[in-house]
């Protein structure tokens, strides 16, 4: 297979290239300071049955009790090998934006590859598919396309190359419609989607079904049910389909019959806040009732400052997950071509099930304390800890050149659980948005940037000139010290970057640190604050029981000084991930010549904006 001659496909963004010095460049002066999401401008949902707590809780305490249970916390990125890691961080920082809403996107795309091949059992009466709905939501501007977008141009070439195949294969059938034996060739292959219907996916479903949507709005999923029907509603078929069930649609009064058998559709895409909340509270909030919004695992951002360098996804890193992307692919293709296959199950073995159990037992021991939209997100996040666990299994085994194995051990276990806690904690606020108006802050993702920034700032403590530090001279210090992941390259970044954050730089300029009319930090209880949370953050998460009177035993994901993760059951025995060799048994170089311009960067120009510098002074103008 050559793709030697296959166009690049087009990004959103901007490539970076020879003139990445202009691009650097292209926007200053402006302000960057999302520290907030604002409510989304619909009626938000006022099913009370949605919005209160239970069992004579308030709203107010059951919501407290929900973000204690579930707090917000940076993806465990322990969870998937060091080189995948690696590659999906450099990734998000090549287009200055957040790498929270990337595994999320990687998983989808890998479950999509391996469609029905494989899955997990719990107990002999309980599979789960591997099917995953994600949904990136953050401002626009915030980046949400490009890093996505990247991660798919393994399926954009292969679609390239199937489509190619086809039309010769459709012309050669045309030119002999003479002979009657001449057999119409089937459709091609469908790697991915981007427009939503029953109808074209019933017609794109082929061998184990595995399939991605790839969609700039996912609003689009919920607005373009019905669109070949005046009534009734598509709704229960995509609920079905999500829980991996054969589906059969009778169109009334066309007797038209829809029947999709085998279907693993996963979907990802970006979704603005406001549009978050319009979508999933419209027909009067019957995509919660039903549990819709709560089949996406979400990640729920600010449109923070990321600082853009010149740094691009490199060609090792690129290869690192195509590889990984293709050995799944290559696996999966081999079990369907198999005569009479069947879906592989992965079985959690007995003291992983125990894991399991326990950890869902104590989940709903304590529901009736939740509010009652949150209480509608814990069995789907139960069944998702179990996907996530399987796809995880799959990665980790590809990673390695292996096959997946026949059980889920609880080290396996472990990490889908700790992958769900993360989605829980994001849609906590994401599901507080759908039935409130209130003002909701979030805090920043913790990046490289900004941890390297709250331990240039705790450093600097005794050189706080009058309350303030000059921001040059903050920058300097911040150079020091600083890994090649976080460097910025001016004083105006780390301006932009304090901004962000939402500490305070006064518009007048001061003398400070030995630097005449010099832009300041504000030294105050906000920056105190800062420090204090993020400095605390400079470990590996850690998973454990913690007991407490008001949430009593219930999983906990908390900072640790550990370089290793406990186990869940916080019982002191230490998990240590296995050595990865990147190592797939053919790599996608192998079967095919990789299309060119492999290595061009995108970012979002939203990215790009950062204060200016004055050409007499090296400190920043606001």
């Amino acid at each position: 297979m050559n793709l030697a001659e296959i166009d690049e496909f087009p990004l959103d963004g901007i490539a970076i290239n020879d003139e990445e010095e202009q691009l650097l460049n292209i926007v200053e002066g402006a302000e960057i300071t999302f520290n907030a999401l604002e409510p989304h401008e619909s009626k938000p949902c006022e099913h009370v049955e949605l919005v209160e707590g239970s069992c004579g809780v308030s709203r107010e305490d059951a919501w407290a009790f929900a973000r204690k249970m579930f707090p917000r916390i940076s993806f465990p990125w322990e969870v998937l090998p060091d080189k995948i890691t690696q590659s999906l961080k450099q990734l998000a920082r090549s287009c200055a934006s957040s790498d929270a809403a990337l595994p999320g996107v990687a998983i989808s795309i890998i479950a999509s590859v391996l469609g029905s091949t494989i899955g997990v059992r719990a107990k002999e009466s309980w599979d789960e598919p591997l099917i995953f709905w994600v949904a990136d939501i953050r401002p626009s501007g915030a980046g949400k396309t490009p890093a996505a977008r990247s991660l798919c141009k393994l399926l954009y070439d292969l679609q390239k190359v199937a489509d190619k195949k086809d039309s010769s294969v459709t012309d050669e059938w045309k030119n002999d419609a003479h002979d009657e034996n001449a057999t119409k060739p089937d459709r091609p292959r469908g790697y991915f989607i981007t427009d939503l219907t029953l109808e074209g996916l019933r017609d794109e479903i082929r061998g184990h079904g595995g399939i991605v949507a790839i969609l700039d709005e996912v609003s689009y999923m919920i607005t373009s049910q019905n669109q070949y029907k005046g009534k009734g509603s598509d709704r229960e078929t995509w609920l079905c389909l999500h829980d991996g069930h054969p589906a059969r649609i009778v169109r009334a009064g066309t007797g038209k019959t829809i029947t999709i058998p085998n279907s693993r559709f996963s979907v990802f895409g970006g979704i603005q806040p406001a549009v978050w909340g319009r979508a999933f509270t419209s027909s009067d909030g019957i995509f919660l009732q039903d549990g819709t919004a709560f089949r996406f695992l979400v990640t729920y951002e600010t449109g923070q400052f990321h600082v853009l360098t010149p740094e691009s996804w490199s060609e090792e890193n690129r290869k690192t997950w195509e590889n990984l992307l293709f050995a799944a692919m290559q696996w999966a293709d081999k079990i369907v071509a198999s005569p009479n296959w069947d879906t592989k199950y992965l079985c959690l073995d007995e003291n992983a099930q125990t894991v399991f159990i326990d950890w869902r037992n104590d989940l709903y021991a304590e529901l009736e304390k939740l509010p009652k939209i949150v209480q509608g997100v814990i069995p789907k996040a139960v069944g998702y800890a179990l996907r996530l666990a399987g796809v995880l299994h799959c990665i980790w085994q590809f990673a390695e050149g292996k096959e997946p194995s026949e059980t889920l051990t609880v080290n396996d276990i472990e990490r889908g659980i700790k992958a769900a806690l993360f989605y829980l904690g994001q849609m906590v606020d994401a599901a507080f948005t759908l039935i409130s108006y209130d003002h909701i802050e979030v805090s920043p993702e913790i990046t490289s940037h900004i941890k390297h920034l709250a331990m240039t700032l705790n450093s600097l403590r005794g050189s706080i000139d009058n309350g303030h530090l000059a921001i040059g001279f903050i920058y300097n210090k911040y150079m020091e010290s600083c890994s090649k992941e976080a460097m910025v390259g001016s004083p105006k970044a780390i301006g932009s970057m304090v901004r962000s954050v939402g500490l305070i730089i006064p518009e007048k300029r001061r003398r400070a640190n030995g630097r005449n009319g010099a832009f300041c930090l504000r030294w105050d209880d906000k920056t105190e604050h800062f420090i204090n949370t993020h400095c605390n953050l400079q470990q590996v998460q850690q998973v454990h029981k913690a007991s407490n009177d008001e949430a009593g035993e219930v999983l906990k994901v908390i900072d640790s000084a550990s370089t290793s993760s406990t186990k869940i059951q916080g019982n002191g025995n230490k998990i240590s991930p296995p050595e990865v060799v990147l190592d797939p048994i053919i790599t996608p170089d192998e079967a095919f010549t990789p299309s060119p311009e492999e290595n061009n960067e995108v970012v979002h120009p939203a990215a790009l904006n950062e204060p200016t510098l004055d050409e007499h002074d090296d400190e920043v103008i606001l």
